[in-house]
């Protein structure tokens, strides 16, 4: 099987909107600019690995923001299927579970088949599935890169296999989530590379410092909901998979099919 790009069709959306500024717009006044964002991340993310395989997967409507700042956002989803579909690049939905779902469960299954998969968002929480099969294409202010073991190791002081666990000491605000009192990036890291995992932490609360012990213990319910925020579902059944891009292909589609909609 061809190695394949799964694009995270929420993320990619809202970073294209607030990318692209919003006096982005057709002759007609309607606002497009995550519609256009989309796109050109869309040709970056292609030209980056051309012979892969692509698909994008978008959110539940159940869990796409309902938010009043959301909207302008949303309003133009309808838009970007549609011109994906002119275009004749693959996407899915699927109602009954969540994207990331989703996407963890296409990545667990094709990268079983020998395939090297590359994850198209900035969704950290994909990082534990990071691998010598599995490369995150990440965003950074407009500009994309693959981001693999090896920057976890240097930009989280861990490695992917201990995401979760390491993410689950420190807490998040993206999911607000608290961590242990007083933990922090650094200490958290440094758990990680002494007793390598959460239970064996746990096993070993007697090497630490008598406060640090106790304030780990009080907060052993925290770190457990937590790693179970962290987890993802690998085992969705879903229907469709990538299709073929040809990047010429696709530039010359897009260009066409943006003057088309009166893009200025």
């Amino acid at each position: 099987m061809k190695n394949i790009t799964i694009i995270d069709g929420h993320d990619w959306l809202y970073r294209a909107f607030y990318v692209v500024p919003t006096a982005a717009a057709t002759r007609g006044g309607t606002m497009v600019n995550a519609l256009y964002g989309f796109m050109m991340f869309l040709r970056q993310t292609t030209a980056m690995h051309p012979n892969n395989e692509v698909l994008i997967v978008f959110d539940a409507e159940a869990e796409q923001k309902s938010l009043a700042r959301d909207r302008p956002i949303l309003k133009q989803l309808p838009l970007i299927k549609k011109l994906l579909d002119l275009i004749g690049i693959k996407w899915i939905q699927d109602e009954k579970n969540r994207g990331i779902d989703v996407i963890a469960s296409m990545t667990a299954k094709w990268k079983g088949t020998g395939a090297k998969v590359f994850i198209a968002s900035n969704n950290y929480d994909f990082v534990q599935f990071i691998s010598d099969k599995v490369t995150m294409i990440y965003d950074f202010h407009g500009f994309l890169n693959d981001f693999d073991a090896r920057d976890v190791v240097e930009k989280f002081g861990v490695k992917p296999a201990q995401f979760i666990d390491f993410k689950a000491l420190d807490g998040t605000r993206t999911h607000k989530m608290p961590g242990v009192p007083g933990m922090g990036i650094k200490n958290a890291a440094a758990l990680m590379e002494k007793y390598k995992t959460v239970a064996n932490l746990y096993k070993h609360l007697n090497e630490l410092p008598p406060a640090a012990a106790a304030t780990l213990m009080a907060a052993k319910p925290v770190v457990a909901k937590n790693q179970k925020t962290l987890a993802m579902r690998t085992d969705v059944k879903f229907s469709g998979g990538p299709g073929k891009v040809s990047a010429k292909a696709l530039n010359e589609k897009m260009s066409i099919m943006l003057h088309r909609a009166g893009i200025k």
